[in-house]
């Protein structure tokens, strides 16, 4: 890319001579205006934007220093370069001061500018490709945010990281992990009794779904897979009282939500609650010794599922189910060719993979699906037909194929309720405004008003809102906050019990995190006009 040039100076012959005596495209550079003056000068710069600047100091109307000083505020990326007949100290004082690129005393030789402009061309050059290497590495991150958080939190749990590195890739991941304690929680399950391969895997896969889930609101719990059989939970909460109690609420959830089938034998084990971030992998040694203990004594003891593991890791256990929620039909080769680039299509493990991959997929088809409404059948085939086409999976070609279908089937059956769904998600929203004070809007409370379940409507809601219900929770009782500070002479405390926050200081942290103002500097700032 040419790197844009715009010349300023009062002397024409002196402006022409530098127009006319440097090969700009040659060199990389585009001249892209030029004017006698600043004043002429300024609105031309700011509709070009251009990468360099150069301008005499002294000329009529606005003075070279006078212009670098406006553009330097208002362009702040564009480089300037100065040109001076006044051998005097104070110009290029000022011009130091302004931080100008460069500083030439005329007269100034065409090999002489080009040679400055050269440079600054492969400054700028260096820096587009820092950035747009920085670019490509954000985007990365984005896409690859659950892959990456799970190898975080699993190396974090087995102690790969001292605290200060632990806190810092928690920041960088936007995981919320600074606490006063933390307890870990090990999820194991087995199948009772024979079951085929595909039948145990599928086991393993609604389990982990299921999890994942029922944890889907909780900003305080952080869900990370181990291994195929065992799921791992991190929590973290502000006294040993509370966080036990919360990690016995999720117990006994999961046991109620999975102990009904008489196939699985379900174990779930606690550790003790530690306070520092060294300590993790302790509690989570506890939880994982608690879980593997009680599922000897209810699983014969069999052999795991043979999957590579460092694949596990690669694979993020909610991407598929998350897609179908929020993704959308033109954005699926791009998500497949994520999804499978961790897959070694030469390597040994691949028919496992494959399996655990196709598995995983259907049952998170099959959960979306359910959670539309919709009939099963009508995406996935019967089982005496999947099989034969499962058999004729041996590639990441076939399987890439093969998910590309049945996701498209998905995404189209997801389609077809979007009318009923906008309809259920504006029915929640009323709910939201009409019980904005009380403690107990929950999303077990709005997903009953509207006669879906929790599940069913936490992930439509995210999919057309674009955040989650407790997001959304937060941010309307914010907004009704503040119209309140704005509008009445109500105290804080009272209109912390208006918007449904019985805890004046957490109302106060809420606010503050969500405004950057504490409630009495926004109500100051709101009436001064500021």
């Amino acid at each position: 890319m040419l790197c844009k040039v715009f010349l300023v100076e009062d002397e024409i012959v002196t402006r022409e001579g530098i127009r006319d005596s440097i090969d700009w495209e040659g060199a990389g550079l585009r001249l892209c205006g030029e004017a006698p003056d600043g004043e002429l000068a300024l609105s031309m710069v700011e509709a070009e934007i251009p990468d360099i600047l150069i301008t005499d100091i002294k000329m009529p109307f606005m003075d070279g220093l006078e212009l670098s000083r406006i553009v330097r505020a208002r362009l702040p990326q564009t480089r300037i370069v100065i040109l001076s007949g006044h051998d005097e100290f104070r110009y290029a004082q000022q011009a130091i001061q302004l931080g100008v690129t460069d500083y030439l005393l005329k007269p100034v030789g065409a090999q002489e500018l080009l040679d400055v402009l050269t440079r600054i061309r492969s400054q700028i050059d260096d820096e587009r490709r820092q950035q747009e290497r920085l670019q490509t590495l954000q985007q990365q991150v984005k896409e690859n945010a659950g892959v990456l958080r799970q190898q975080f939190l699993l190396d974090l749990v087995t102690g790969h990281y001292s605290a200060t590195d632990a806190i810092a890739g928690a920041a960088a991941l936007q995981i919320d992990l600074v606490a006063r304690w933390y307890l870990a929680v090990s999820v194991r399950c087995d199948v009772v009794g024979e079951a085929p391969y595909l039948a145990r895997l599928e086991t393993y896969h609604r389990v982990r779904q299921c999890v994942a889930d029922l944890l889907a609101e909780r900003g305080d719990v952080l869900l990370f897979a181990k291994d195929i059989e065992e799921t791992g939970l991190l929590l973290t909460g502000e006294d040993t009282a509370e966080i036990q109690r919360t990690a016995q609420h999720l117990s006994s959830s999961v046991t109620a939500l999975l102990q009904p089938e008489s196939s699985l034998a379900l174990a779930i084990g606690v550790g003790r609650p530690v306070e520092r971030v060294g300590a993790i992998p302790q509690s989570f040694l506890d939880a994982c010794d608690a879980a593997r203990t009680q599922i000897r004594k209810l699983a014969p003891s069999r052999g795991g599922i043979p999957f590579p593991p460092h694949q596990l890791l690669a694979l993020d256990p909610t991407a598929v189910l998350t897609f179908l929620r929020r993704g959308e039909l033109q954005g699926l080769d791009a998500f497949l060719a994520r999804h499978l680039a961790v897959v070694d299509a030469g390597g040994p493990d691949l028919r496992a993979v494959i399996d655990f991959l196709v598995t995983d997929m259907l049952v998170a088809i099959a959960n979306f699906v359910q959670e539309l409404g919709g009939s099963v059948d009508a995406v996935i085939p019967a089982r005496a037909a999947l099989e034969p086409i499962l058999a004729g999976i041996d590639s990441v070609t076939t399987l890439q194929h093969f998910m590309q279908e049945l996701l498209t089937q998905a995404l189209l059956e997801r389609d077809r309720h979007t009318s009923r769904t906008l309809a259920i998600v504006e029915h929640a929203k009323r709910f939201v405004a009409t019980h904005l004070a009380s403690e107990e809007l929950t999303l077990h409370a709005a997903a009953a008003a509207v006669g879906w379940s929790p599940n069913h409507l936490s992930a439509v809601f995210s999919r057309e809102t674009g955040m989650t219900f407790v997001e959304y929770v937060t941010g309307e009782r914010i907004e009704r906050a503040m119209t309140l500070l704005r509008t009445t002479a109500l105290s804080t405390n009272e209109i912390a019990q208006c918007v449904g926050y019985h805890n004046p200081r957490y109302f106060f942290t809420v606010f503050k995190k969500a405004t950057g103002q504490s409630p009495g500097e926004y109500r100051q700032n709101g009436a001064s006009g500021a």
